[in-house]
């Protein structure tokens, strides 16, 4: 009688697990693919995504050692390993866009600084050349100045 008892609990214990399995490595699937989106997005605009490339593989390979467990029976280790590819994925999203935004801002913040730099550089140029021509102008009205009205230097 205990005997038949056990095979009563051990089917709907197996059940749990297949299911908690189950469920653990759809959701670190959809967590993976939405990394991967954001990782996709920072590379779109030039952002060194190397580290978070890395990351990914990591993730990927466990996942894909979950799902082979869960393909051969072993549900506890599935889900252990679906749990270890979430876990490497826990900042990823954060990172990703803070890379997305660094390589979005950087190149403005970039080209602030040499417009700024020419504009300095631009009226440097003006004054410098306006003082040159001033002067220059200055004695040679003042040689032609003297003359055409007669005076002559004392």
């Amino acid at each position: 009688m205990l005997f038949t008892l056990f095979l009563g609990v051990l089917p709907s214990t197996t059940l749990a697990d297949q299911s908690e399995a189950s469920s653990a490595i759809s959701s670190a699937r959809s967590q993976l693919v939405e990394c991967y989106n954001a990782a996709r997005e920072a590379e779109a605009v030039s952002a060194n995504i190397s580290g978070l490339t890395w990351t990914l593989n990591e993730a990927g390979s466990l996942l894909s050692s979950a799902e082979y467990a869960f393909s051969n029976g072993d549900f506890a280790g599935a889900k252990d390993l679906a749990v270890q590819s979430q876990s490497k994925l826990v900042d990823f999203v954060s990172s990703a866009n803070a890379l997305y935004i660094g390589a979005r801002v950087g190149p403005q913040r970039n080209q602030d600084i040499l417009i700024d730099v020419l504009s300095i550089c631009g009226t440097v140029a003006v004054l410098v050349g306006s003082w040159v021509l001033w002067s220059f102008l200055k004695k040679k009205y003042e040689n032609d100045g003297v003359q055409a009205i007669g005076y002559t230097a004392a």
